[in-house]
């Protein structure tokens, strides 16, 4: 796969890339610094790296593996949404 024909694999091309740089010594790199907010994981941990292979991929039906909401779960979002509507609102 050439990386030029699909945009989200340029997309992780380009923040590859980025995390290279930032990690190979260049701490003051400012388009890390702006990526960082967008890379966080659970409880702003930083996401270092991810595997890939066979057991990854699902084979079956996508059905299989989502689901409707659950009433706490819609309760959960629309808070979540309120939260960073006023924070946006605030800036």
């Amino acid at each position: 796969m050439n990386s030029k024909d699909t945009p989200g694999v340029q997309i992780a091309d380009i923040c590859a890339n980025i995390a290279y740089r930032y990690y190979g010594g260049n701490r003051k790199y400012r388009p890390y610094n702006l990526l960082r907010s967008r890379i966080l994981g659970k409880d702003n941990s930083e996401i270092h790296y991810g595997l890939l292979n066979e057991s990854s991929l699902l084979t079956d039906a996508p059905e299989n593996h989502v689901s409707d909401y659950t009433e706490q779960e819609h309760a959960a979002v629309a808070e979540v949404k309120a939260k960073r509507e006023q924070s946006h609102g605030a800036g």
